[in-house]
C-alpha cells in the first residue's frame, strides 16, 4: 500500500517537473541578467551552470518516470527525491546570500526577494504530493532569503521576513493537506481496484487477478528457468446441491471450498475463483509433474471430508485439468486453454479425476466444445425440431397422444443423437433453454392436434428444481391459448432418488395447475413404489426393456402384469413403451394394459406427417 502511494507521489512530481524546469531556467536568466557587468558576473554564471545542470538532470529523470508510470516505489527512491529537493533548495539558498550586496547596490533588491518567493512557491507546487520534499526545498530557500533580507537595508524588512515565513508555512500546510486528500483518494482507488480483482462471495482473487498473477509467474519462469503449473478445478456434485437446496446452500459450499483451497496451497501459489463452481490454482517453482501430482493428491485429500450445506453433509468432489509451463506453453492464453481442455478430459472420465493436458485428446475435446457452442446457437436460432411418436389406446387403436422427441440435424455433422446432446445440455446448463424451446414448440404443435390428444414432454430434474417452473409453464400456456391438460409432463423415475427432492414439490405444483404427470421408464429407478405414492401421477410408462422381454421371459412378464394391476388399483393409466411386435401388443392387450407406444405403432414422425396421420385416424373411425 505505501509503495503504491509513493509511486503516485513520484508520478505527480514527475508530471510537473517540466514546469519547474522552465521556472528555474527563467529565474536563472533573470538573475544572471541582473548581475551582468558586476564583479559577481563570473560567480553568477558558475552558479547558473550548476543549477541548470541539476535541473536538466532532474528533468530527464522525470521524463523516464512519466513515460513508464511506476506502480510501486521504494523508500530509497522516495528519499532520493527529498535529497534532490533539498539540493535544489540549497542552490537557491545561495543566491541571496552570494549576490544580495551587489543587487542592493544596484537598486535591484526586490529582484532577489521576488525571485526567492516565486521559486519557493513554484517548487512547493511541484512537490506538493510529498510534504517532506516540500519542506526540504522550502526550508533552505526560506533560510537564505531571511538572512539576506536581514542583512539588507530594505524598508519594512521585518514585515517582508514575516510574509516569507507565512508563505512558507502555508505552502507546507497546503502540501500536507493535499497529501492527505491524495492518500484518501488513492485508498478508495486501491479499494476499488482490489474489489475488481476479488470474487464477491469467497473474497478469493477473481479471473482478472488470476490472469495478472499468471503473467508475472510466466515471466519469472522465462527469466529464472523455473516451471509452473496451471490447475483448473471444477466441483463434482455441486449443481445438484445448488438446485436441490437453493443458492444459499450453494454459497455455503463455495465458501468452504475456498477455505480448503487456501489452506492447501503454499503461500507462494495463487488460488482464484473463476466463476460458478470453477476455481483455478497457479503453482510456481514446481519440480515437474511428480510434484504437481503430489499437490493434487493433497488437494483431493482435503476434499475427501464431507462439506456442510442446509444442515446436511454433502459429498463434493473435484475434477482437475493441468497444464505445465514451459512444456505446454509459456503464455497465459495457451496454458489456460490447455488446462481447460484437460479439465474437460477429467470431466469426461466421470469426474473425481485429474488429467494433464494431452495433445492426443485435444482435438476431441475441442470438437465437443464446438458441439456445445453449436447446440446453444441451434436453440437460439430455432434450428432444432420435434419428432412425434404416437401413443395409441390398445383396446381401440385410437391415437390418444404423442410423445415429443427433440431432434437435431447439425449443418455439417448431420443428425446428432439425443443420447449425445441431451446429456450435453444437462452438463452445460443448456437444459433450461432447451427445455423451454421444446415446451414452446410442443405447444405450437398441440394446437394442430385434437384437444383430447395431449403431447408428452420429457422434463429433466434440473428443470423441475427450478422454482419458477410452474409459473413459466402457465405463462407459455396462456401465450398459446392452451389449457394445461394439453401438455403431459414425463418425469424419468430413475433420476428422482431422494425423498426431499424439491423436484417433487414442483411436480405437485404442476399437477395442481392442471398438467398431467407421467412417470417414465417405470421400474428402472431406485424407489419405484415409493414414488407411486409421493408423486401426483396420472400415468406410468413401463420401461421398454420390460416390454421387449415380456413375451420370452416369465420374470419380465410377471413384472409387467404386476405394474398394470398396481396402476389399476391406484387409478393410474398405463402405457407400455417399446412395443415392436404383434406378440408384445397381444400380450399387453390380454393383461389389460391401456396404451402402447413403439415402432410397431409408429416410428417418430415429423410435424408435416401429423395431418395425414389424423386423417387416417378419422377415416378409420368413419369406416368402423
Amino acid at each position: 500500500m505505501l509503495a503504491r502511494i509513493r509511486a503516485e507521489q513520484v508520478y505527480a512530481i514527475a508530471r510537473f517537473t517540466p514546469a519547474i524546469f522552465v521556472v528555474n531556467i527563467w529565474n536563472v536568466l533573470v538573475l544572471v541578467a541582473a548581475l551582468y557587468g558586476t564583479p559577481k558576473e563570473a560567480t553568477a554564471l558558475g552558479w547558473a551552470f550548476v543549477i541548470c545542470s541539476v535541473s536538466a538532470y532532474l528533468y530527464l529523470r522525470a521524463a523516464s518516470v512519466r513515460d513508464r508510470r511506476p506502480t510501486r516505489v521504494s523508500r530509497a527512491a522516495a528519499r532520493i527525491i527529498v535529497i534532490a529537493a533539498a539540493a535544489v533548495g540549497g542552490l537557491w539558498c545561495l543566491a541571496p546570500l552570494m549576490f544580495i550586496d551587489h543587487l542592493a547596490a544596484g537598486g535591484a533588491m526586490l529582484v532577489i526577494v521576488c525571485m526567492c518567493c516565486g521559486i519557493m512557491c513554484a517548487g512547493a507546487l511541484v512537490l506538493a504530493s510529498m510534504p517532506e520534499a516540500v519542506f526540504a526545498f522550502v526550508a533552505p530557500v526560506l533560510a537564505g532569503s531571511l538572512i539576506a533580507i536581514d542583512r539588507s537595508d530594505l524598508v519594512g524588512q521585518y514585515h517582508i521576513s514575516l510574509l516569507f515565513v507565512i508563505y512558507a508555512s502555508v505552502l507546507v500546510l497546503a502540501s500536507l493537506s493535499y497529501y492527505k486528500q491524495m492518500g484518501a483518494r488513492l485508498l478508495k482507488q486501491i479499494d476499488a481496484e482490489n474489489a475488481a480483482r476479488l470474487d464477491g462471495l469467497t473474497r478469493l482473487p477473481n479471473a482478472l487477478a488470476f490472469r495478472e498473477f499468471l503473467d508475472r509467474a510466466l515471466a519469472r519462469c522465462t527469466e529464472y528457468r523455473e516451471q509452473a503449473a496451471v490447475l483448473y478445478l471444477d466441483l463434482d456434485g455441486f449443481k445438484p446441491v445448488n438446485d436441490r437446496y437453493g443458492h444459499a446452500a450453494g454459497d455455503e459450499i463455495l465458501l468452504q471450498v475456498a477455505r480448503r483451497l487456501e489452506e492447501t496451497v503454499r503461500k507462494t501459489d495463487f488460488v482464484a475463483r473463476l466463476g460458478g463452481d470453477e476455481f483455478a490454482v497457479t503453482l510456481v517453482d514446481v519440480g515437474g509433474p511428480i510434484h504437481v501430482m503430489a499437490f493434487v493428491e493433497r488437494l483431493l485429500r482435503a476434499f475427501a471430508a464431507p462439506f456442510s450445506a442446509a444442515g446436511l453433509p454433502q459429498e463434493i468432489g473435484l475434477s482437475i485439468g493441468i497444464s505445465l509451463a514451459p512444456s505446454d506453453g509459456i503464455d497465459a492464453d495457451t496454458l489456460i486453454t490447455k488446462a481447460d481442455s484437460a479439465l474437460y478430459q477429467a470431466k469426461a472420465a466421470g469426474g473425481g479425476a485429474s488429467r494433464f493436458f494431452d495433445p492426443k485428446h485435444a482435438q476431441a475435446v475441442q470438437e465437443r466444445r464446438d458441439l456445445e457452442a453449436d447446440l446453444r446457437a441451434a436453440i437460439e436460432r430455432n434450428e432444432l425440431e420435434l419428432a412425434l411418436q404416437p401413443i395409441v389406446q390398445i383396446a381401440t387403436g385410437r391415437i390418444i397422444g404423442c410423445e415429443a422427441l427433440a431432434r437435431w440435424r447439425h449443418p455439417t455433422r448431420g443428425p446428432i443423437s439425443p443420447d449425445e446432446f441431451i446429456p450435453m445440455a444437462e452438463r452445460t446448463g443448456l437444459i433450461h433453454e432447451l427445455g423451454r424451446w421444446i415446451i414452446r414448440d410442443a405447444c405450437r404443435i398441440a394446437k394442430l392436434m385434437p384437444s383430447d390428444a395431449p403431447i408428452s414432454v420429457n422434463f429433466s430434474v434440473a428443470q423441475l428444481r427450478s422454482a419458477s417452473m410452474t409459473a413459466d409453464m402457465l405463462k407459455i400456456m396462456d401465450e398459446f391459448e392452451l389449457t394445461p391438460d394439453r401438455i403431459e409432463i414425463e418425469i424419468t423415475e430413475s433420476l428422482l432418488i431422494t425423498r426431499d427432492d424439491p423436484a417433487i414439490d414442483t411436480a405437485h405444483e404442476l399437477s395442481r395447475a392442471g398438467f398431467p404427470i407421467a412417470l417414465d421408464d417405470f421400474g428402472t429407478g431406485y424407489a419405484s413404489l415409493n414414488y407411486l405414492r409421493k408423486l401426483p401421477l396420472n400415468r406410468v410408462k413401463i420401461d421398454r426393456e420390460f416390454t421387449r422381454d415380456s413375451v420370452d421371459h416369465a420374470d419380465c412378464a410377471a413384472i409387467v402384469i404386476s405394474v398394470v394391476q398396481l396402476a389399476r388399483t391406484l387409478g393410474l393409466d398405463v402405457t407400455a413403451e417399446g412395443v415392436e411386435t404383434e406378440e408384445q401388443l397381444a400380450f399387453l392387450k390380454t393383461i389389460g394394459c391401456g396404451a402402447a407406444q413403439g415402432y410397431l405403432i409408429s416410428r417418430p414422425i415429423a410435424e408435416s406427417e401429423l395431418a395425414a396421420l389424423f386423417a387416417r385416424e378419422t377415416a378409420k373411425a368413419l369406416a368402423a
